[in-house]
């Protein structure tokens, strides 16, 4: 089964089981969870090339 069907079937049924309010709040979740892991890359990305980068600099 490819990648596209398993992720389509997962998502129906996940909006078919949840409240538009459990819905929302995941999304929420997973944004703030995004921002986190990209911010963090950038990070180590700077600190890999740059050296040392202060928690107010990235």
């Amino acid at each position: 089964m490819s990648t596209g069907i398993t992720a389509r079937a997962l998502l129906t049924y996940g909006l078919n089981h949840s409240s538009r309010v459990a819905v929302r709040q995941q999304m929420e979740m997973e944004r703030v969870a995004t921002t986190t892991r990209i911010r963090e890359g950038a990070r180590i990305a700077a600190r890999s090339r740059w050296g040392t980068v202060d928690e107010g600099e990235a």
